[in-house]
């Protein structure tokens, strides 16, 4: 019995514990939340209305009162396909889309829609300028010529006559009729100053946008320093001058402008005298003839941030001077990204510099006379760029008459050179009349008409190919002064190398 009593106490007590965690455990249900209603948005309205395909961009104006859109865009703009760009409130949509090409030449209406299935109408009137042209004779010629508008702004009549100081500002737009141009002629009180930006450059065309539609540019003896150009298109001219812009015996100032589309050469320089007191980052394309021709003694305004290529022959002229004492300052030629062609013989009282790099074709029996005891050749390529001397016709013998070394000057020297296509024919005939050989050609000689004294140069990891005779010569008397090492020769006609005696 006292065991039955006590299993009977213990299952009681078993099952008050279970009531008690039973009680513990369960949980009361969560209440289900009352949904929060959406709000759908009201906001409907064109934030930014621009033509951002043109250059530069137009932002219309925004009337956002009236729902109205207005904007003027540049004279001669056609309407009738412009691409708007158009920013709108957050939620909204328009039809027609931004992006899509409207006739603007009319009203256009735009639909904006908000979130909400609510509308508002925008009108967009867009408008051009009437263009403004002034036309020009030789009666009246305006000291400053404004920028009149958008299009063209003015049309000259006549080959006009510069006889004072002329300012064209920037982002003037001239057209010549045929035969016209402008002539700025001696003395230092007439100038033609034309500033452009690379925003507002100023242009001057033909009405007709062929070569040689107008005259060009003329400037002869004037040697004001006014006559700066900066950003300035000259194409189309060349009708009875040698370029767009024909120079003689005067002072100019180029940058950053164009010469294109010109019958003959970009530009022509006709006398010695002429200097470019700038020239840099200019560009030459498509005349007819090359980007340049100019004398012995402008060469070295060249630089090698303009473009040359892409003309009707790809080289800059290079023409001979009838004076060599005019000749007084050292000369350089730069690497240019086309060659210089030299159509005869160059004769050099100075110091001439050829940078690596440098590539000079010669025209038959051209060639380059180191002729005084002042002069000077120094052409010291590199391995990796070397300087190239070669024919206009390329890999032909005896093209070119050679390189003639008259000189004792220390610093003559040929290093790292491609020497091709030379000795056509003797570079000075008096000196060769001593030769053993009477009609004896080589492609570099050393060699001088006072037969005992000393010529010298150093000719050094050359290449020297197609001679029509040989490929290096000097004479016994100058042997101790000459260097001759490291040099490499190909299908020379002749020997070599010869030391020769009279």
């Amino acid at each position: 019995m006292k065991h039955l009593t006590i299993s009977r106490s213990l299952f009681a007590l078993m099952l008050l514990l279970g009531v008690v965690w039973s009680c513990k455990t369960e949980t009361t249900p969560t209440p289900t939340p009352t949904p929060t209603p959406v709000t759908k948005s009201t906001a409907k309205a064109i934030t930014k209305f621009s033509f951002a395909a043109l250059s530069p961009a137009v932002d219309a104006t925004i009337d956002e009162t009236a729902k109205t859109i207005s904007a003027t865009l540049p004279a001669a703009t056609d309407l009738t396909k412009l691409v708007p760009t158009i920013t709108l409130s957050d939620k909204a949509t328009i039809n027609p889309a931004s992006g899509t090409a409207q006739d603007f030449s009319k009203e256009v209406s735009y639909t904006v829609t908000a979130g909400d299935a609510s509308t508002v109408v925008y009108k967009v009137n867009v408008i051009v300028p009437k263009l403004t042209t002034k036309t020009i004779d030789c009666n009246n010629v305006p000291e400053v010529w404004e920028d009149l508008g958008d299009g063209v702004d003015y049309v000259v009549t006549c080959n006009l006559r510069i006889e004072k100081d002329v300012v064209i500002k920037p982002g003037v737009k001239i057209q010549f009729e045929a035969g016209a141009g402008f002539r700025v002629y001696r003395g230092v009180n007439f100038s033609l100053n034309m500033v452009g930006t690379k925003d507002k450059p100023i242009i001057l065309e033909g009405k007709t946008a062929t070569a040689g539609a107008w005259k060009g540019l003329e400037f002869s003896q004037n040697k004001s320093l006014k006559n700066q150009w900066e950003y300035v298109t000259i194409r189309h001219a060349g009708d009875g001058l040698t370029g767009g812009l024909e120079i003689n015996d005067s002072n100019v100032w180029i940058k950053n402008c164009v010469f294109s589309d010109n019958k003959g050469f970009g530009i022509s320089v006709t006398n010695q005298s002429t200097s470019f007191k700038a020239f840099e980052s200019n560009t030459f394309t498509n005349n007819t003839k090359s980007a340049l021709e100019l004398l012995f003694t402008q060469v070295g305004f060249l630089d090698s941030k303009s473009s040359y290529s892409n003309n009707g022959n790809n080289y800059i002229l290079v023409k001979k001077v009838n004076f060599q004492a005019d000749i007084t300052e050292d000369i350089t030629f730069q690497k240019l990204n086309v060659p210089y062609r030299i159509q005869e013989i160059i004769y050099m009282p100075q110091k001439l510099v050829l940078r690596p790099g440098v590539v000079i074709e010669f025209g038959n029996d051209a060639g380059i006379d180191v002729n005084q005891k002042t002069g000077a050749l120094v052409a010291d390529g590199t391995a990796a760029d070397p300087i190239k001397l070669i024919g206009y016709l390329p890999n032909t013998k005896g093209v070119w008459a050679g390189i003639l070394f008259e000189s004792n000057n220390i610093e003559n020297k040929l290093n790292y050179c491609i020497i091709d296509g030379a000795g056509s024919k003797a570079v000075s005939p008096t000196n060769f009349d001593f030769w053993f050989e009477k009609t004896a050609t080589a492609a570099v000689t050393m060699d001088g008409v006072g037969y005992k004294e000393s010529y010298r140069a150093s000719v050094t990891n050359c290449t020297v190919t197609n001679s029509g005779g040989y490929g290096i010569a000097y004479s016994v008397y100058s042997k101790n002064a000459v260097t001759n090492k490291d040099n490499s020769f190909k299908d020379n006609t002749k020997a070599n190398v010869i030391e020769f005696s009279y």
